[in-house]
């Protein structure tokens, strides 16, 4: 396919280069610029040319949104077919590392940039997290590379890699190829186009599907009794669950109270987390000092066990632990009073951060 850029009403062609000189330049680009691998999906890459158990150096390793590793495979000029066998090999190699071993990882990368980041988790949380789902760390380590995602990048795909990568891709590996050309104009204007040839369909049979959440009724049955403990100056209140946690979440749309969230969150070191979290670059570091002005009245009112202070990089909690068995079936005599506990934390705090709120539009 020919490309072309419009002077006027003349048609500049683009002309086709060949970047088989150029494999560490395409590296560099797709790691500066990680959406272009697929459809604008935003990865945080922790590795380039990372030396495997085998002696063999990856590309790129990175995560995705969910925790999967991402294994990217690059090829200049036409991927020949072993390049299947060597993604295979090195996701046989990361499907082996541990939470530990992928921060290690990490941490080296994030050192020899000069990236702020001070561990995996860290990273995590800025790229992928909202202030809300900044909660329970313990919960998301055990989601880190549930699954990998390998991704073959040539400037040309052949039939053979092409039709074992879908057979692949049906059997239930998660495997992308994806043809890449570079054009330059009589002007030297540089031009990336990128094309996925196997991808767009369904992954038929996950490897690995996601685990059922054992929590899910007696958090809606939480969440009606919350509602129903509230006044009617809290009827705006919705609910929803985050993505990586057992929990729920309460916030209130459409008003004032942006970036302020109650939470409840069933944790893996037997505790339930009741708290509220507010997301500081949304209100501002003045709002952290307003609550804790107000410690004494909070403790009072809520309790000795309630604690205040930075629970992430962005986020300023008011929470409390709170221990249980861990043992399915003595989550129905928690039901009531965890409800009620959710319930007095929003009637409570709620007003005050209205009030702050209140306070801070007028100056």
């Amino acid at each position: 396919m020919t490309l072309y850029r419009l002077e006027g009403d003349r048609l500049v062609p683009f002309q086709q280069e060949d970047f088989s000189e150029y494999e560490d330049t395409l590296e560099t680009w797709i790691e500066q610029n990680s959406t272009v691998v697929l459809d604008g999906e935003t990865l945080l890459f922790i590795g380039r040319q990372q030396v495997t158990a085998f002696g063999k150096n990856l590309d790129l390793l990175g995560v995705d949104s969910d925790g999967n590793t991402i294994i990217v495979e690059l090829k200049k000029g036409r991927a020949p077919r072993e390049v299947l066998a060597q993604a295979l090999e090195y996701t046989a190699w990361v499907q082996t590392l541990s939470y530990e071993d992928l921060d290690r990882i990490a941490l080296q990368y994030f050192e020899k940039r000069n990236y702020p980041y001070k561990s995996l988790m860290h990273a995590y949380r800025e790229v992928f997290l909202s202030p809300a789902e900044v909660e329970g760390e313990e919960e998301l380590e055990t989601r880190f590379n549930q699954r990998q995602r390998m991704f073959i990048i040539a400037q040309k795909i052949g039939p053979e890699v092409e039709a074992v990568a879908r057979f692949l891709r049906k059997a239930g590996v998660d495997i992308y190829c994806m043809e890449f050309a570079y054009y330059v104009d009589q002007s030297g204007q540089k031009l990336l186009d990128t094309e996925i040839m196997v991808g767009r369909e369904e992954v038929e049979t996950p490897p690995y599907p996601p685990k059922p959440n054992p929590f899910r009724e007696p958090l809606e049955r939480i969440e009606v009794l919350v509602r129903e403990r509230l006044e009617e100056d809290f009827n705006t209140i919705k609910a929803s669950k985050p993505k990586k946690d057992w929990g729920k979440w309460f916030y209130f749309p459409k008003t004032p109270y942006e970036g302020k969230d109650f939470n409840l969150y069933f944790r893996k070191n037997n505790t339930i987390r009741v708290s509220l979290a507010i997301n500081i670059p949304i209100n501002g570091e003045e709002i952290c000092d307003f609550f804790q002005q107000r410690a004494k009245e909070i403790e009072h009112k809520l309790g000795s066990g309630v604690k205040l202070g930075k629970t992430g990089e962005k986020t300023f909690s008011i929470y409390e632990d709170i221990s249980w068995s861990g043992n399915l079936d003595d989550v129905e005599g928690l039901i009531e009073p965890i409800a009620e506990r959710v319930a007095t934390y929003i009637s409570f705090l709620y007003p005050m951060a209205r009030e702050y709120d209140e306070k801070d539009r007028k100056g």
